[in-house]
């Protein structure tokens, strides 16, 4: 009965091992992408009618690269919440990146 309780201490032990280890990477996974700053201000297209600007300086993570695009990541801060809606995507890790261009 003790090497039964001992086996499921251990096994517990090792999935806790394992979950803080996940989160650890994921927390770094980020931190490990190439990054840059923004030498212009970019033009952010959704479609005509909702286009914003990312300013010079702003800091941008590479994420993927097809041929000629590129994909970046930014971070920013927000605190007024309330404008966002909650979205749930059919497609698994859906990536759907904006337009970006220089006038």
């Amino acid at each position: 009965m003790a090497k039964y309780i001992m086996n499921i201490l251990v096994g517990l032990l090792l999935a806790g091992v394992a979950f803080y280890a996940g989160a650890k990477v994921k927390e770094r996974c980020l931190l490990q992408l190439p990054m840059y700053k923004l030498k212009e201000n970019v033009k952010l297209q959704l479609d005509p009618d909702n286009i914003g600007e990312l300013p010079a300086g702003s800091t941008i993570y590479e994420f993927d690269e097809k041929g000629e695009t590129t994909t970046y990541i930014v971070v920013f801060n927000l605190k007024n919440r309330m404008i966002l809606e909650p979205f749930k995507s059919e497609k698994k890790n859906l990536v759907d990146p904006l337009d970006a261009y220089i006038e």
